[in-house]
């Protein structure tokens, strides 16, 4: 059984300590490669291992069994880091699918099919857009859910869905989802229909203190952001009123200009049109400042209303076990999207605020806050899904 010898190698050579074979070496060992050399080769290896001459040489040292196993792990490590890296590069493999969970023509929509068009320019792989409303996200989630969790399936994700899904316990969203960035949030207003009667905050607060006034109000759903932040308000004033859940914003909102319902949250972008025909009122924007398309309204901590300044945000997730390099990939792309001309551009027309998450850890932290406001809320509120 032959020995094998190598020549140390320093820091200051290869920048980590370790060996490698020395000259002679490698040059015999390609030579016993091929078993038909010229006579003579036996003599010259047995020459080679000479435990004397060997040995005599200063610079060289044999392997043994810790050298060798060493020498394994490095590496593999080193293999490891390789392959992850090269798994990220080769990221994606083929078109992805981006779920969205409201219905299509609305404000969250129209950011999705923008985002999902420069996200194709910079992956080299088109974005589908697969719009999936309903049950406040939940057929969004379950869409979500049966695709493999390796980065080319992405869901849309609101504050509303948080709510609904604490409520019906169908789907973990901390646990099930991978969040990879905010793409954008926008502030809440209160609207009356203008067939209510009512043009003003004061008016309201009579209106629901109004014995069998029998007001009604349209959200996202039951648990949606929309109907949980209205029940803590209802419950603030000490009133109820008749909650209508529909699939989307549009509906909602097609809704309180027909008068089928008399009050709604709304994202002022998609009532504004309205408001200069009098279909709709501003009441009162959630913030800690108004907002510019409302004019004078004014935000519930002006009017000394308890009604907490959350905005509502959109982001973009993958489902849980998607690879962390694949992850961190796609983060950087949705950020690099964010910053794109033409998305720039529709956030500042739209009067939206363009907002990506500088980590995808911060876009977690803000998915964990939203959850415990909103389980304060049905706990405080007794809300149910009967």
């Amino acid at each position: 059984m032959y020995k094998i010898y190598t020549q140390r190698v320093g820091a200051s050579e290869r920048g980590i300590k370790g060996y490698r074979l020395s000259a002679d070496a490698l040059s015999l060992l390609l030579r016993f490669r091929d078993d038909n050399k010229e006579e003579g080769l036996a003599q010259e290896r047995a020459n080679f291992f000479d435990r004397k001459r060997i040995y005599g040489t200063s610079n060289m040292t044999p392997i043994n069994r810790r050298t060798v196993l060493s020498c394994a792990i490095a590496g593999a490590a080193a293999f490891s880091r390789t392959e992850a890296a090269f798994a990220a590069e080769d990221f994606p493999t083929k078109p992805l699918r981006l779920i969205v969970s409201v219905p299509p023509g609305g404000t969250a929509d129209v950011i999705c099919r923008l985002l999902a068009e420069q996200m194709a320019q910079r992956l080299k792989f088109g974005v589908v857009v697969d719009n999936r409303p309903g049950a406040v996200g939940l057929v969004a989630l379950q869409a979500a859910s049966s695709a493999p969790s390796d980065g080319h399936t992405l869901v849309q994700i609101h504050p509303g869905m948080i709510g609904a899904q604490l409520l019906m316990k169908r789907f973990d969203m901390l646990s099930g989802l991978s969040p990879l960035s905010m793409i954008g949030d926008f502030q809440l207003a209160l609207f009356a229909s203008g067939k209510s009667g009512i043009a003003t905050m004061s008016d309201f607060k009579a209106a629901v203190a109004k014995p069998g006034a029998n007001l009604s109000f349209g959200t996202l759903g039951v648990g949606s952001y929309e109907h949980l932040l209205i029940e803590n308000l209802l419950n603030a004033l000490n009133a109820n009123a008749l909650h209508i859940p529909y699939k989307g914003g549009a509906e909602t909102l097609q809704a309180l200009v027909s008068g089928q319902i008399d009050f709604a949250y709304l994202i002022p972008q998609l009532a504004y049109p309205y408001i200069a025909k009098s279909q709709l009122r501003p009441l009162a924007v959630i913030g800690d400042k108004g907002n510019k398309l409302l004019g004078n309204t004014p935000t519930f901590s002006e009017l000394g209303l308890p009604v907490k300044p959350m905005k509502y945000w959109i982001g973009l997730c993958a489902m849980q076990g998607v690879p962390e390099n694949n992850a961190q990939k796609l983060h950087n792309v949705i950020v690099e999207c964010m910053k794109s001309p033409s998305i720039t551009k529709y956030f500042n027309e739209s009067g939206a605020i363009g907002r990506y998450s500088e980590s995808r850890i911060e876009f977690k932290r803000q998915i964990i806050e939203n959850n415990n406001f909103l389980k304060s809320v049905i706990l405080a509120n007794d809300i149910k899904i009967l």
